[in-house]
């Protein structure tokens, strides 16, 4: 694993918006050449036409077909009204005792708060997106297009809550606001 310490996080974040600067490498030797060439460019050219190319590109599309199971959680508890997001409100006190179980506050909340409690909902906001744009797209099939994109969008977004949210930290990558943030003041 590579750890690069970066001062300026905006100008890192610039920086990719810009095509790579060209690199020379220049060798002694012809065999030294080739090996850094086969280094960086890799030792086949897969822009080149051959069947052999297509079909290592082919097998690497077939290869996606692992996340597979990860595509049928997915689809079964957006199907299912299952929650994917928490959020926390505060309630009046005399609230909390007719409140369902899965809703319940801790009991440090309920000692901290003396007239208001913390109480944590869980809410299907996947579920409702979907049911709404599915009614709206029946009543009007002309909005599919924007709707197209608009689903473009938002898987990449789940599927950047879910690296957010994996138990491996070397698979969790910045938030879209922590992105944001670092693109416009550079903290």
């Amino acid at each position: 694993r590579v750890r690069i310490e970066v001062d300026d996080q905006r100008a890192v974040a610039l920086a990719s918006l810009l095509p790579p600067p060209d690199v020379y490498i220049n060798s002694a030797r012809k065999k030294e050449f080739r090996s850094v060439s086969n280094a960086v460019d890799g030792a086949v050219d897969l822009n080149e036409y051959k069947i052999e190319n297509v079909l290592e590109l082919v097998n690497e599309i077939l290869s996606y077909i692992k996340c597979q199971q990860y595509i049928y959680v997915a689809f079964r508890d957006l199907i299912m009204w299952n929650s994917a997001y928490q959020f926390d409100i505060l309630v009046p006190t005399f609230f909390v005792n007719y409140l369902p179980t899965y809703v319940q506050p801790s009991l440090e909340t309920k000692a901290r708060y003396i007239s208001l409690s913390k109480v944590t909902v869980p809410l299907p906001i996947d579920s409702f997106v979907v049911f709404i744009c599915s009614i709206a797209l029946v009543e009007n099939p002309a909005l599919l297009p924007s709707y197209f994109f608009f689903f473009c969008g938002w898987a990449l977004i789940t599927v950047l809550n879910w690296r957010r949210n994996h138990p491996n930290p070397w698979y969790r990558t910045l938030s879209f606001q922590e992105s944001l943030r670092c693109l416009v003041t550079g903290e």
